[in-house]
């Protein structure tokens, strides 16, 4: 499997930042898409759960560098719960932001990197 050092460097700078209050930044549709990914919200700022899922099985499907299988998305209320088994830290990383690029309000992984 190919690593891309580089997008996790900058998918940490961006994704992972905090504000001084230590409240965390989520990052915005658009705003840095590392592998190619951004949805945008509608003028209402919510998008469906079924839009969601949509755009979050299509990424997965593209995204050449990511396994996503073991993989699986719950989602609800705009609120998307990894779960599964990832190859390593990068493919948790690609997994969670794709999920905010494909609408999600918030993401919570419970991914676990599998031996």
């Amino acid at each position: 499997m190919k690593t891309n050092s580089v997008g996790l460097s900058c998918f940490l700078a961006t994704v992972l930042c905090t504000t001084a209050a230590g409240q965390w930044l989520r990052p915005s549709a658009g705003y840095y898409a590392p592998y190619g990914y951004a949805y945008s919200a509608p003028a209402g700022g919510v998008v469906s759960d079924l839009t969601i899922r949509n755009n979050l099985n299509r990424a997965f499907f593209e995204d050449q560098l990511l396994n996503s299988i073991g993989m699986r998305a719950q989602i609800s209320n705009g609120i998307v719960t990894l779960h599964g088994k990832a190859d390593n830290l990068e493919d948790i990383a690609r997994a969670t932001w794709h999920a905010y690029n494909a609408g999600a309000q918030l993401v919570i992984s419970q991914l676990r990197i599998s031996p």
